[in-house]
């Protein structure tokens, strides 16, 4: 077995570390280091040892014995303490210092003996502690030690009535492994049935579209032990990692779902070596298979894009899409803990369409409304009508009490109309007002809409020609 010291002398400077040891000043609240949370520092691969100070807290007269006890919590020591004998310099050593009780392995605390010098110890030297390795219990919480001097060895052992009682944190924890995912929408657009991706090229619609971006790196200032930075490759194997993307992929064409530049100019671009996905039978999970490290993207904190490619004949369905970094991707390596990325969202796909708003629409006693909508195109084209209650006729008031929200569907056959009548939409009874909104999968430049009321006595008409709010593709839904 190896044995690390724990060594006790008192110096009236500050502590200054030797080697890979670190200085924590357990009297203050100095900054401690930050080790990554998925890896397992157990008496295999503990925490480095570390050098801790505090000033003595209580004088001790010439030759006088008093007793040091150093307890460290959240872990144990992963090498036995043993006595090491006081450095004759510099002059304000201790006389002596012995190593008396504790400190074996898989323990958390240790008393020492120690004798002031010729000219007796100030309250305000500092005791320097060298700290040995230590297998943490928990990355949960931080690993904190802790310095008392007591009078007697029996209030040592019995860790009551110290003369003095400084404690400060040894090892922080974070996660150390970092994935983002930055989603984006990919639009498909109804002019191609939606069976490709709308696009502002001059080329028209794309069989290809990014949904979001994926990157994955280690986190900076985060340790892996005393001296040495956390590496991707601390918690990924060279091969075998996995990433997997859930959604709706029933589109997919041959290059079907892959990574690819994220760079501007070149997204979609595919990166090299080749980073295809494989698709289940029900085309709804997409899995890559990493063949290894590389400097390339998603690694090394260089962003890649989601891309996916459909045939450019089958229906684009509109989809979430969330990426997993599971315990299949982290590939465990000896040494790291079973925690896991938690999934989340890459990527949407939405349709382009006509929209066709009634920003005000209310049915005045003895007249009737009804919707008009028409479709001049060769192709049947479906609707969603939503409706929705507006306030009250009260100044102030809530939701219109005679109004219920509601929504309807139907087709406009091609070349033809689809006439809604008021007795249709719940919302909007005798007295009730609100606002509709009509969506219909058929381009803009082949469907209109009109709202109109009619006095149900004298047969007078009224109507208004449905509002068309501008889309960000720069055309008018």
């Amino acid at each position: 077995m190896k044995i690390h010291s724990v060594r006790i002398i008192a110096v009236a400077a500050a502590v200054v570390a030797t080697g890979a040891a670190l200085a924590i000043n357990i009297s203050s609240t100095a900054v401690s280091p930050i080790y990554a949370s998925e890896l397992i520092y157990s008496a295999n691969a503990p925490i480095a040892s570390q050098v801790g100070s505090s000033v003595l807290g209580f004088g001790v007269s010439s030759g006088q014995q008093r007793f040091v006890r150093l307890d460290v919590s959240n872990a144990t020591f992963a090498d036995a303490v043993s006595n090491v004998n006081t450095p004759a310099a510099p002059a304000a050593s201790f006389a002596n210092s012995q190593w008396v009780s504790g400190g074996a392995v898989g323990t958390s605390s240790a008393i020492f003996q120690v004798t002031a010098n010729s000219a007796g110890q100030s309250p305000t030297d500092v005791v320097q502690l060298v700290v040995p390795r230590i297998a943490v219990t928990s990355n949960g919480s931080p690993v904190t030690a802790t310095y008392q001097l007591f009078e007697t060895a029996a209030a040592a052992v019995a860790n009551a009535g110290p003369l003095f009682t400084a404690t400060g944190t040894l090892a922080r924890f974070a996660t150390g492994l970092a994935v983002t995912m930055t989603p984006a929408s990919a639009r498909t657009t109804v002019s191609t049935g939606y069976t490709k991706w709308a696009s502002a090229a001059a080329s028209g619609p794309s069989n290809t579209a990014a949904l979001g971006t994926i990157k994955i790196n280690n986190t900076a200032a985060v340790a892996r032990d005393g001296s040495t930075s956390i590496a991707l490759t601390d918690f990924l194997n060279a091969t075998g990692s996995t990433l997997s993307v859930a959604g709706d992929f029933t589109a997919a064409g041959a290059s079907g779902v892959y990574l690819g530049s994220a760079q501007t100019g070149a997204i979609c671009s595919p990166l090299s070596p080749v980073a295809n996905f494989t698709l289940d039978t029900a085309k709804t999970t997409a899995t890559l298979a990493i063949p290894g490290f590389s400097s390339s993207a998603p690694w090394s904190g260089i962003p890649a894009t989601l891309c996916y490619q459909v045939n450019g004949t089958a229906v684009i369905p509109a989809s979430s899409y969330t990426a997993t970094a599971s315990v299949g991707f982290l590939s465990i390596a000896s040494g790291v803990s079973g925690t896991q990325v938690a999934g989340a969202s890459v990527g949407s796909v939405t349709r382009d369409g006509t929209t066709l708003q009634a920003p005000f629409v209310q049915v005045p006693s003895g007249w009737l409304v009804r919707f008009v909508l028409t479709n001049t195109g060769s192709t049947a084209a479906a609707y969603t009508g939503a409706v929705t209650a507006g306030p009250s006729n009260v100044t102030g008031g809530t939701a219109n009490a005679v109004a219920t929200n509601g929504t309807l569907t139907g087709t406009i056959p091609a070349g033809g109309q689809a006439i809604i009548e008021g007795s249709s939409l719940p919302t909007f009874t005798t007295s009730a007002r609100g606002f509709a909104v009509f969506t219909v999968s058929g381009t803009n430049d082949t469907i209109n809409g009109v709202y109109q009321i009619v006095n149900s006595t004298t047969g007078s008409i009224s109507n208004m020609t449905m509002v068309r709010p501008v889309s960000a593709y720069g055309t008018q839904n």
